[in-house]
């Protein structure tokens, strides 16, 4: 549920910051956390429009930017939603599994269909 991703994101964003404060976060504290987000650019922008005046952000004001930012949303919460892809043909299947704390992709492919040995069936 978005939400609870949102909540999630602020949570390991002051989970990861050096002082004791883990009810305000800095865009370090935000990419420190979103390190796997491609488009940080558009985070770092986003972020100065919801950030007070001394650069830091609540938790409120993160939830309330969520929620009425589409464009935000769909750069920080979006791509934890997406696992993977799953593609199938007359030859094989191919599977892609996105790693959940990195960039990374695991790739899979498997022979299936009027391609295979009969003694494989």
């Amino acid at each position: 549920n978005t939400a609870m991703e949102i909540d999630s994101i602020f949570s390991d964003a002051v989970k990861k910051r050096h002082s004791a404060s883990n009810h305000e976060m800095t865009i370090t504290d935000l990419r420190r956390a979103c390190r796997s987000v491609r488009e940080q650019e558009t985070l770092r922008r986003k972020f100065k429009e919801f950030a007070d005046d001394r650069g830091m952000c609540s938790r409120d004001a993160f939830t309330k930017a969520m929620i009425e930012d589409d464009e935000l949303r769909s750069v920080l919460v979006m791509p934890r939603f997406f696992k993977g892809v799953c593609s199938a043909g007359g030859g094989s299947m191919q599977l892609s599994i996105l790693q959940r704390l990195s960039a990374d992709v695991e790739l899979f492919s498997v022979p299936v269909g009027n391609k295979v040995p009969i003694h494989n069936r």
